[in-house]
């Protein structure tokens, strides 16, 4: 049974956590948890998204893990929101097209 439920899911782990000290201090009980992560493998294969990811994290060399994050989902976000008028638009010729079928 668990085999089937992750059939179509792509599975990664991290190998390593960073925490700084102050972190740390204020979460003096914490904990690593791996998990399953719900995300269709669909979305890793869209050809441009591994170049967006790279670009957005590469942009500004000297900036710092946050800047990098807050540029990669920003980044994220406007390819999302393209992708989704794409579909929205397939699907709405797919009506069409099944309209003219009627």
């Amino acid at each position: 049974m668990e085999e089937q439920s992750t059939i179509n899911k792509v599975e990664e782990r991290l190998d390593r956590a960073l925490a700084r000290q102050d972190w740390i201090d204020v979460l003096p009980h914490h904990s690593l948890m791996n998990g399953v992560a719900g995300i269709s493998a669909r979305w890793l294969k869209e050809q441009e998204l591994d170049m967006l990811v790279h670009y957005c994290w590469t942009q500004n060399a000297t900036s710092d893990i946050l800047s990098k994050l807050h540029t990669c989902s920003d980044g994220l976000l406007t390819w999302g929101q393209r992708i989704h008028a794409r579909f929205m638009n397939a699907i709405k010729q797919c009506k069409a097209r099944l309209e003219e079928l009627s």
